[in-house]
């Protein structure tokens, strides 16, 4: 009789157990920290992958393969590993991960869209963590990027060759120049600018770039339309 009852529990508990395993799924994704570099990883099935996450470039991509949550680790200074933060990929994503400060001395993970096209070579992507709408007016043109939102666009350049950006924020429903920013468009660099908050009783901000070149093996991502993601209110700085 015992002989029968585990051969009919077997079945059950097996089942139990495939239904405990999560799918696997790959994605690819590079890395940033906001505020310090960081010596840490990510885990992985078995173990984890080391990995140097800097504030002033992108890591290397690295195509995970693993559960879809996935945890951030840090090194510590015994060796091991301590979480630091996690996140869920999806099937097929390609991200650059953001680690920056939760507020409460841990960090969290913002993802960034980097499927390509999204964000190609020769173009500039301004993302608005000001906390209210920003103001964008490149030859002429105004645009607004609402607080939280971004913006893709490829820089036109002047006849010296430079192109030329002021950023705007609104203060008594005045828009007011808040940065002026000069830069050199090249087609094989694609720049990150963070837009952070500045006095709040100014209209400065406070600015944070990331540059990444195209390496000489790396294939040429395919364009894309500009991003035009304005909202209708409030109305753009003229």
């Amino acid at each position: 009789m015992r002989t029968i009852l585990l051969l009919l529990l077997a079945p059950v508990a097996v089942s139990a157990q495939l239904l405990k395993e999560e799918p696997l799924i790959t994605a690819k994704f590079r890395m940033l920290a906001f505020s310090e570099p960081i010596d840490g990883g990510y885990t992985v099935s078995k173990g984890w992958t080391p990995l140097l996450i800097t504030s002033d470039f992108l890591t290397a991509e690295q195509t995970y393969r693993g559960p879809a949550d996935v945890t951030l680790v840090k090194r510590t200074p015994s060796g091991s590993t301590q979480p630091l933060a996690s996140t869920r990929l999806t099937e097929g994503a390609q991200l650059i991960l953001l680690l920056t400060p939760d507020g409460n001395g841990g960090q969290k993970v913002l993802q960034l869209n980097d499927t390509p096209g999204t964000f190609p070579f020769g173009t500039v992507r301004l993302f608005n963590l000001t906390g209210r709408p920003l103001g964008l007016r490149h030859l002429g043109e105004a645009k607004i990027i609402a607080a939280g939102e971004e913006l893709v666009v490829r820089p036109t350049a002047d006849a010296r060759g430079y192109a030329t950006f002021e950023l705007l924020t609104q203060m008594a429903n005045e828009w007011g120049r808040a940065y002026s920013l000069r830069l050199f468009p090249q087609k094989d660099v694609r720049t990150i600018y963070f837009v952070l908050p500045g006095p709040p009783d100014s209209h400065a901000v406070g600015l944070k770039g990331v540059e990444e070149r195209r390496q000489p093996d790396a294939s040429p991502s395919s364009s894309s339309k500009e991003s035009n993601n304005t909202p209708s209110k409030p109305d753009a700085p003229r």
